[in-house]
């Protein structure tokens, strides 16, 4: 599956980034369909399972791999001629994380070759050529090495901070849960002790995000545990937390139809508090979160309401993505590490679902889960 390309590569391809990100490589490069001799699919995935068992560098020989031409363009297939290099990038437990697929357009050279125009001055062109890429493939290979250290340095980071973290949050959480029930305890001192509660349980929800973002990139999705349930009844258990955390907020739900259905719960009420708590950072003070959960046959949709000031376009950009946090969020209670719409994209993706957002003034801001029913 595509997860990063280069402009050059989009250039060289004849392709656009949007149409190609997150495809399998054959369905956006399929073999040309008029030339019975098209062995471009089958050397190129020989390769990339040759570097999936070796966990090394592959260089392939000279391939013949045809590309289509745009739509708009006609779509017709061009001749093309490639050297191509296929690199992995391997993960701390010793998994291939991504594949570097890197080549160079050398269609002219062959066409060249071909005609024996200019050969001898070409050769000698390309051999220099050909010097400067082995040079930068080195050159790439090491910063890739560099990348890689980083990466696992940082997921190691994370883990163990994590889970050094958990057993004394834990500690402090019982204590103040232990002395949130002494009769005893006078006004002042029990608003206190439940501050430290509610410190406490945002700590344990980064902790559990931070391991979240760990596993997601080692494994390249969160892992689910389907099973039988009430999703309605997971919602509404989720608000119930919230509630007990933010007392002053007003959190309204509304269920139509059926809430059952294959589903893991925990995750589902991660995405729910997840989703109400981001309601809460940057909607408009006491204005309500509304909660809305449809079951029909096929699906579940669950929408989440806020009143405020609209996205940005730019912030939309990258509203998904890991460690993002809105610029207007550093004063808020509820604020995070920025994983929270992160974790709510994976969770939903590995249900088979969708996520979208509209923002717009004056309606506000709602986020829109749409879950396939699997029962």
């Amino acid at each position: 599956t595509i997860v990063a390309v280069s402009d050059t590569y989009l250039r060289a391809t004849m392709t656009r980034r949007h149409e190609i990100m997150g495809r399998h490589i054959f369905d956006v490069f399929p073999d040309n369909p008029s030339d019975p001799k098209a062995t471009g699919v089958t050397n190129l995935r020989a390769s990339l399972d040759r570097v999936l068992q070796r966990r090394a560098s592959d260089v392939m020989p000279l391939q013949k791999y045809d590309i289509r031409r745009p739509s708009d363009e006609g779509g017709a297939f061009e001749e093309r001629w490639w050297s191509p290099v296929n690199t992995p990038i391997v993960g701390p437990d010793g998994r291939t994380l991504y594949i570097v697929h890197q080549v160079e357009d050398v269609t002219e050279f062959v066409h060249l070759q071909a005609r024996g125009v200019e050969q001898v001055k070409r050769t000698e062109e390309l051999k220099i050529q050909a010097t400067r890429m082995e040079a930068e493939i080195f050159i790439r290979s090491r910063e890739l090495e560099e990348v890689q250290r980083r990466s696992e340095f940082e997921q190691q980071l994370i883990g163990i901070v994590s889970h050094d973290l958990r057993n004394p949050i834990q500690s402090i959480s019982m204590g103040a849960q232990l002395l949130l029930r002494d009769p005893e305890l006078g006004d002042k001192q029990r608003t206190s002790v439940a501050r430290i509660s509610n410190a406490c349980n945002r700590a344990t929800r980064m902790i559990r995000d931070l391991l979240d973002f760990t596993q997601a990139r080692l494994r390249g999705q969160l892992p689910v545990h389907r099973e039988p349930a009430d999703l309605f009844d997971t919602i509404e258990g989720a608000l119930a937390e919230i509630r007990s955390a933010h007392p002053q907020a007003t959190i309204e739900v509304a269920t139509e139809g059926s809430g059952q259905g294959l589903w893991d719960r925990d995750r589902m009420a991660q995405v729910v508090i997840n989703l109400v708590n981001n309601a809460l950072a940057y909607g408009r003070a006491a204005t309500p979160v509304r909660v809305m959960a449809r079951g029909t046959p096929s699906e579940i949709r669950i929408d989440v309401h806020n009143e405020g000031e609209p996205i940005s376009n730019s912030a939309r950009a990258h509203l998904f993505q890991p460690l993002n946090r809105g610029d207007d969020q550093a004063g808020s209670p509820t604020r995070s590490i920025g994983l929270g719409l992160f974790i709510v994209d994976q969770v939903v993706r590995a249900h088979d679902g969708t996520i979208e957002v509209r923002s717009a003034e004056p309606e506000g801001t709602t986020f829109s889960v749409v879950l396939p029913r699997l029962a």
